[in-house]
């Protein structure tokens, strides 16, 4: 979401950096493409699309649900005030998205521009916040947002990708190249006039969706890449989105098509929205990665007609809807007061607060929809087990006697782990409640000796998943 600010005229810094954007990205480009591949995430495989279904890395249907948390990563008057990203994107938010309110997705805005003044920085801090929020179960959704609000000056401020920004998605793709649990949003609500456009840009600086998925994909990147209509989807409740949009425009196999919906919830009309996903509906995953109902709105179109009687229904209703679609999502935001009341017990809002209210009256100032969010995700029914894979020590591998062997597992699922069980040859060895899921074993003295090791999964739904490896132990 896009907020309105007024900006000064360009400084003599702003022309600095302008003028330095190449430079900074040439020089960072093959230092941070190993520094992210030595912290990669650990995990059985990545994310691909098949059909209408998101399929996980470990073959089971994958639903996302979760939020957007603002940072500074994207708003680059809070980077140059010293404003640290990490105090509200951290372990203890992670986990409370995944364990308290049963997320598994974050959608996190960045900056190629903030990335450009300080990228080694920059990265160490995307590098933290990006890892403990896979550890914790979530998948990260990196999202470029191109504005001014993020840095971005003359030419660049168009709300458009321009070449520049090729070479930067491509140090990105190749910096978290082995991120199973990351995807890319290469620009937040793009601003191209028209479909052609959209999809190859002007044909001089400016660039299209199929440019950027096809810099991405040079680097050997397998995730997710999700795309927006944008401006060229139109601008009116009937048109807005991918109602003209040919499918068949991207070939690339692993594209999730993406929307978002404020004012348009108001409508409760399921009819406008299915319209709005055009010919895409029932034949490509769907993903609404931006969503709410803000009774205190910057933009006043956005809860015109909202009130304390019926937000409730109408934020149900749409629930309901998401859920019918099997629609993946991020809602706005993981934040006070949008979905949470506070960042210390991340208490969820409620549209009661402050009721009786309309659209944008100061006592709608504290309440949200995080209630309504929370209730949803914890008693909605899922059959969709968790999924969980062995990554250490490899299947068939050996392993030395008498020496201390730690077995880890990679995990995801869509409602919460409870907790991850170790056996071998049957016995329970350890367990752990926490990511990354461990388990030390002291191996035995006996050499030539093959041994199953067996890792269990269980989740809040009652589900449960086992991956089970063998090993033989050394001679002696």
């Amino acid at each position: 979401m896009k907020r309105l600010q007024a900006f000064s005229k360009m400084t003599t810094k702003k022309t600095l950096r302008l003028l330095s954007i190449a430079l900074v990205i040439t020089i960072s480009f093959t230092f941070f493409i190993q520094q992210g591949r030595a912290f990669a995430a650990t995990g059985s495989g990545f994310p691909l699309v098949q059909g209408t279904q998101l399929i996980d890395g470990n073959g089971q249907p994958l639903i996302l649900r979760g939020a957007m948390i603002e940072s500074p990563f994207a708003y680059i008057k809070g980077w140059e005030r010293k404003k640290d990203p990490l105090t509200n994107l951290n372990a203890t938010t992670f986990t409370a998205m995944a364990q308290q309110w049963h997320m598994n997705a974050l959608r996190m805005n960045i900056s190629e521009w903030i990335y450009n003044l300080d990228p080694a920085s920059y990265l160490t801090k995307l590098d933290t916040a990006v890892q403990q929020a896979n550890a914790a179960g979530l998948y990260v959704i990196l999202d470029f947002h191109d504005d001014r609000q993020s840095g971005a000056v003359a030419p660049y401020d168009d709300g458009m990708l321009h070449n520049v920004s090729l070479t930067w998605w491509k140090t990105m793709a190749a910096h978290y190249l082995n991120y199973p649990m990351v995807m890319d949003d290469p620009i937040n609500e793009p601003q191209y006039p028209s479909w052609p456009t959209w999809l190859h840009g002007n044909g001089g600086d400016t660039v299209g969706y199929a440019d950027i998925i096809t810099a991405i994909r040079s680097t050997g990147a397998q995730q997710i890449i999700i795309v927006e209509p944008g401006k060229a989807g139109g601008t009116t409740l009937l048109t807005k989105g991918w109602a003209a949009f040919d499918p068949t425009t991207l070939t690339d196999p692993n594209i999730v098509y993406s929307k978002h919906m404020y004012e348009g919830i108001i409508s409760g009309n399921p009819t406008i929205w299915d319209q709005q996903w055009g010919a895409l509906l029932n034949t490509h995953p769907i993903f609404y990665g931006e969503w709410a109902l803000l009774p205190h709105s910057l933009h006043p179109t956005q809860c015109k007609g909202l009130t304390s009687e019926n937000a409730d229904s109408l934020l149900n209703a749409f629930l309901t809807y998401l859920g019918q679609r099997q629609a993946s999502w991020t809602a706005w935001d993981f934040l006070p007061h949008n979905l949470i009341e506070d960042t210390t017990d991340f208490k969820p809002t409620s549209f009661a607060t402050g009721a009786p209210w309309v659209c944008g009256s100061p006592s709608a100032a504290q309440a949200g929809m995080g209630i309504d969010v929370q209730n949803y995700l914890s008693s909605t029914p899922t059959s969709i087990p968790p999924s969980i894979s062995i990554t250490s020590p490899v299947d068939g591998s050996k392993v030395q006697t008498e020496r201390n062997v730690t077995i880890t597992a990679s995990v995801t699922d869509n409602v919460g782990v409870t907790r991850v069980a170790f056996f071998v040859n049957g016995t329970l060895l350890c367990t752990d409640t926490t990511a990354p899921y461990t388990c030390r074993w002291h191996t035995p003295r006996r050499g030539n000796a093959t041994y199953t090791i067996q890792a269990r999964v269980h989740d809040s739904a009652g589900n449960r998943d086992t991956s089970t490896i063998r090993v033989k132990s050394s001679g002696n």
